[in-house]
């Protein structure tokens, strides 16, 4: 029936919650759509099809204050684990906070993403930027470790044309964050 382009055309992501975490905006297969507030997308008019969609966010919208010492302290922790452990100095990591300790995304975790961090915090001129990363939320990280942060953003949607439930959930990393403090805004 026509390209992934062309059948989402118009549509826009705002507003939309991933989690316990809120994007205002997200871009979507070059195209913008729309999502509610619970970043759950309405009915959209595609052809049976398997689709591949990746997920992209402007860092723009980060408070330059969720990035701090601690998770340049949490980074050079997690740049000293051994490679089949994700605990240090008492310290266990998740998966997720390794892919955000490498600042850089050149695929693993050293002094570099430290030091980037740093100069992210006390505001110097740097060659990284805070990045948000999207997969899915049922992704295998077993294989992700210090020296392999690689993560695959594309998310595979499989629609057979039935009214079964399309729902896709997505776990969004924000590259810097160690600790997770990222909040959404308030808007109550």
């Amino acid at each position: 029936r026509g390209s992934i382009e062309s059948d989402l055309a118009g549509v826009s992501l705002r507003a939309v919650s991933v989690g316990s975490a809120y994007e205002d905006s997200i871009e979507f297969v070059s195209t913008a759509g729309v999502s509610n507030s619970l970043g759950i997308i309405g009915p959209i008019d595609v052809s049976e099809s398997e689709y591949d969609f990746l997920v992209t966010k402007d860092e723009g919208s980060v408070d330059p204050g969720v990035i701090t010492a601690y998770d340049a302290y949490l980074t050079h922790k997690i740049a000293m684990l051994p490679v089949d452990d994700d605990t240090i100095d008492g310290i266990s990591f998740l998966k997720e906070q390794l892919i955000a300790a490498d600042f850089d995304q050149n695929g693993w975790v050293n002094s570099w993403d430290v030091i980037e961090l740093m100069r992210e915090v006390v505001h110097i001129s740097n060659s990284s930027e805070p990045d948000w990363e999207f997969i899915h939320a049922e992704a295998d990280l077993s294989d992700i470790n210090v020296l392999n942060t690689e993560i695959d953003q594309s998310v595979t949607v499989t629609y057979t044309g039935d009214d079964s439930d399309q729902t896709v959930y997505l776990t969004a990393i924000l590259t810097g964050d160690v600790d997770g403090s990222w909040m959404p805004p308030d808007f109550s």
